[in-house]
């Protein structure tokens, strides 16, 4: 397993920052959205599985899983969570028979310190836009709540969305690779209730391989 230095980390924390400079081939329009995948891991000692869950928006159910195992690559630091989730949560993915046009990954997109969460990178890797999907607010603070959304505010800019989507506690939203931010919204109404259930259905999954 690799062990964090500080030129390693001092290099990666440069790399957070500028990630987002790097343009992606294209943005998912909401309409484009036919398929979309949830994917999320879990961890038992010193292993760790991802679960990629993919959710046809036509059929409104799941059509194909896969995970993988394996040992994390990379210790737990904090705000270096990609180095250790990032090659479990691409390679579930790329293992779907079919690639997703969008995938909602269980952490934060650019609603983060360095505007490059989990998300940023997972999406970067596959070349495949993505959303991040979290259950807590990582940075900035929540405005006023209008239909079921309130901005995420960071430095006086919105880099997100707090969701009340029905469930006890809401869900932080944020963009993290080829998704604009105004599309957040209609990207959510197509997804529907598969939503949160595929991050859910991820979840289970990624827990039940483990034991």
């Amino acid at each position: 397993m690799l062990k964090p230095d500080t030129t390693l980390t001092s290099f990666i924390k440069q790399m957070q920052s500028r990630i987002v400079e790097i343009p992606p081939t294209r943005y998912v329009e909401p309409g484009d959205v036919k398929c979309f995948c949830g994917v999320d891991i879990s961890y038992k000692t010193d292993r760790a599985a991802a679960a990629a869950v993919l959710w046809d928006i036509r059929s409104d159910e799941v059509v194909e899983t896969k995970i993988v195992q394996g040992e994390p690559p990379f210790p737990y630091v904090p705000g270096l969570l990609f180095m250790r989730e990032a090659p479990l949560m691409t390679a579930a993915v790329k293992a779907l028979s079919k690639q997703p046009d969008l995938v909602l990954v269980d952490g934060h997109g650019i609603a983060h310190p360095r505007r490059a969460g989990l998300a940023v990178f997972v999406g970067l890797a596959l070349d495949t836009p993505s959303i991040g999907v979290a259950k807590s607010l990582l940075v900035g603070k929540i405005g006023e709540l209008k239909e079921g959304f309130a901005p995420i505010l960071l430095n006086g800019s919105t880099v997100g969305f707090q969701v009340n989507v029905g469930r006890r506690r809401p869900l932080f939203v944020s963009p993290g690779y080829g998704v604009r931010l105004e599309s957040i919204r209609e990207i959510l109404d197509r997804l529907g209730d598969g939503f949160p259930k595929v991050l859910l259905e991820a979840d289970r999954m990624s827990r039940a391989s483990l034991r």
